[in-house]
């Protein structure tokens, strides 16, 4: 990996790191999508992978793994040797998948929190 990709990487997870929680898979993509290019027009990347990246949905199946699973996953984010998992609940993992080095990057837990009522006892 060049220093630059390395410095990019650096800064999409610092700028992620900075965010609010999301509440659901759909706005934690949105926000990684959105965050990601922005670093990467930063550094003047205009590559086809990051084109191809910008049209990413989540309605792809061909770019995404399990997506009827929880959670989904896309492998190497725009070639950059990342992983991305994305839960339903808007947690986001961040996986540097690098031959035997698999490194959690980033984990971002979710704003969705189980409401646990309890009920009165029955007599």
């Amino acid at each position: 990996m060049t220093e630059t990709q390395i410095r990019r990487i650096y800064d999409f997870l610092a700028a992620m790191e900075l965010t609010l929680a999301c509440h659901s898979r759909e706005e934690a993509f949105a926000l990684v999508q959105k965050i990601w290019l922005n670093v990467n027009t930063k550094f003047a990347t205009a590559d086809q992978a990051m084109k191809n990246f910008s049209k990413l949905s989540l309605k792809n199946p061909d770019a995404w793994q399990d997506l009827d699973k929880d959670p989904c996953y896309l492998n190497n984010i725009d070639h950059s040797e990342l992983h991305l998992y994305l839960h339903l609940d808007g947690t986001i993992v961040i996986q540097e998948m690098r031959g035997d080095f698999h490194a959690i990057l980033l984990n971002k837990q979710g704003a969705y929190i189980p409401m646990i009522v309890k009920l009165p006892e029955l007599p």
